[in-house]
């Protein structure tokens, strides 16, 4: 039995489980919202007023709703609170004290509001360290507004109206990594518009308009990695554009509509390795200006330009390039050594130029080539060792061009393929040992050509070999699968096929899908599917069948498992 002292401590115990405290739990959670693990979500909920939480309230969700005020919010004490989404509210501004109250605050939510102004008194979050400010309506930021947050790490500004900063808009930021102002109106770039964001290691200006950058006013962030000046208006490339710029791995200039390139545009940057120039103007190689980074590039873009021709010295020196693009061009020959001493290439992308021919001998200086695209181009034939030196090449892309013949022996030298395109050409015929040296082939696509017959001996033996594509041609005849025993799909539809012989797919014991429909099929012999107990697909319409039923009892019993 409990003393009168022991019943006293009780009841306060009781007192205090059921006002929260000791439990974790202090306040209630509002009706509108779930709360779990000191996280509160009020997510879509229509709500017009930020509700009242739990003081230990950890992160605070309250996107998708109605709220224009944070009266609601700046009341509350929230010493535990340290992330809030305010994103997709009806916010048209701020006055800067929102946030200084709450000492464990680390990341705000402001995208997606309407907010036109930020308070010329600035911001205060003594210890923010993420502040999106995306997708609102601001057109200009005034000096000093971030003043108050000195330990913000990331700045996303991106999707606005900006048309002027200040030379002090971003200052008081010494942590500041990130700053993402993309999709924005501004003009020019100025000097000292960054200077005081010498941290900064990401600055993405893309798609503001910017149609000028001042000499030099880049020069104050050493620290800078990657710089984006893409989908711009920049007309050309200067030779102190990026002066100051040590460091930067990472440069941008994509779809603008850069003419011209200064011959010192690129000195003064030993650590670039991406340079992105495609979808401008340039009418050749800037090969002067490139010789400066050309010992320290990985990834060279040079796609959709107006470049006619490869000079033969355009890539020497590039002794650690891995990926070279020149697609979209208007390049029609290539010289016989224009790649060679490339020997870490492993992409190349020339697809998309009116090219009519691939001289013999033109890949022995790309050792380390992995990926070849030539597709969309003007090649009416692969002739004999036109691959020859490609020993790692994996995946070759020759498909919509005007190809109508390939050598037996046009892939020699290149035995390590493993995907080939040759789809939509004008290919009729496929000799006997065309793909006899791939032993490592996965999967050939052969369809939308105007093939009528295939050689026994095509194919040769590829254990490899999982897909097979042969839709859209002319075929009156299956081929033979002979060495075909791991092939998992294999498609044939839209042909002239007429008849499916006894055994015919026989040696494709791995089968799973069997594409033969709109074929001129009349006739299916009673053993043609006998041994294709993996089976799962097959599709015969389009024929012409009139009965069907006693054709399949190869298959009933795998499909009845």
């Amino acid at each position: 039995m409990l003393t009168m002292g022991q019943m006293s401590v009780v009841s306060v115990v009781v007192a205090l489980l059921m006002t929260g405290y000791g439990t974790g739990v202090s306040g209630e959670c509002p009706s509108a919202c779930t709360c779990n693990s000191n996280v509160v979500s009020c997510e879509n909920k229509g709500l017009k007023t930020v509700p009242t939480v739990p003081s230990d309230t950890t992160k605070l969700l309250l996107d998708g709703n109605e709220i224009a005020s944070l009266d609601g919010l700046v009341a509350q004490t929230l010493p535990n609170l340290k992330e809030i989404k305010l994103n997709r509210n009806r916010l048209t501004g701020l006055t800067g004290n929102e946030f200084s109250n709450f000492g464990a605050l680390e990341r705000v939510d402001l995208s997606d509001n309407m907010i036109s102004s930020l308070p010329t008194s600035g911001i205060q979050g003594p210890k923010i360290k993420f502040l999106y400010l995306g997708n609102n309506r601001l057109s200009d930021i005034d000096g000093g507004v971030f003043a108050g947050l000195r330990n913000l790490e990331i700045l996303i500004l991106e999707n606005n109206q900006i048309t002027y900063v200040s030379n002090d808009t971003f200052s008081g930021l010494p942590k500041l990594r990130i700053l993402l102002f993309r999709n924005n109106k501004l003009p020019t770039i100025r000097v000292d518009m960054f200077s005081a964001v010498t941290s900064l290691r990401r600055l993405i200006l893309s798609g503001n308009g910017i149609a000028s950058i001042q000499p030099e006013a880049l020069a104050g962030l050493s620290d800078l990695d990657y710089l984006s000046l893409a989908e711009n208006k920049l007309t050309s490339v200067e030779a102190d554009m990026f002066s100051g710029l040590h460091n930067v791995r990472t440069i941008d200039l994509k779809m603008n509509n850069i003419l011209t390139i200064e011959d010192e545009a690129f000195s003064g940057l030993p650590r670039l390795r991406r340079l992105h120039l495609e979808g401008n103007y340039l009418s050749a190689v800037p090969t002067v200006a490139l010789r400066e980074v050309r010992d320290t590039l990985t990834h060279l873009y040079l796609g959709d330009n107006r470049i006619a021709s490869l000079a033969e010295d355009a890539f020497v020196g590039f002794r650690s390039l891995n990926r070279l693009c020149v697609k979209g061009n208007r390049i029609s020959s290539l010289p016989d050594v224009v790649f060679n001493g490339l020997d870490r290439l492993e992409s190349l992308s020339l697809h998309t130029n009116p090219i009519t021919q691939i001289p013999v001998g033109l890949f022995r200086g790309t050792p380390s080539l992995e990926k070849l695209q030539l597709e969309n181009t003007q090649l009416t034939e692969i002739r004999s060792w036109t691959l020859e030196g490609l020993e790692k090449l994996t995946t070759l892309h020759l498909d919509n061009c005007n190809i109508t013949s390939v050598e037996f022996d046009a892939f020699y030298g290149s035995e390590n393929l493993e995907f080939i395109y040759l789809n939509n050409n004008e290919i009729d015929y496929i000799y006997a040992g065309t793909f006899l040296p791939l032993q490592q082939l996965e999967s050939i696509n052969l369809a939308d050509n105007k093939i009528k017959g295939i050689e026994p001996g095509t194919f040769g033996s590829h254990p490899r070999l999982t897909k097979l594509f042969l839709q859209y041609n002319s075929l009156r005849i299956l081929p033979t699968f002979l060495g075909l025993g791991s092939v998992e799909e294999f498609d044939a539809d839209h042909n002239l096929l007429r008849e499916v012989p006894p055994l015919a797919f026989s040696f494709l014991r791995k089968l799973v899908k069997l594409r033969l429909n709109n074929n001129q099929i009349s006739n299916i012999s009673e053993s043609a599917f006998q041994g294709l107990y993996q089976l799962k697909e097959l599709d015969l319409q389009g024929n012409q069948l009139s009965s069907v039923s006693s054709k399949f009892s190869a298959l009933y019993g795998p499909w009845r498992r």
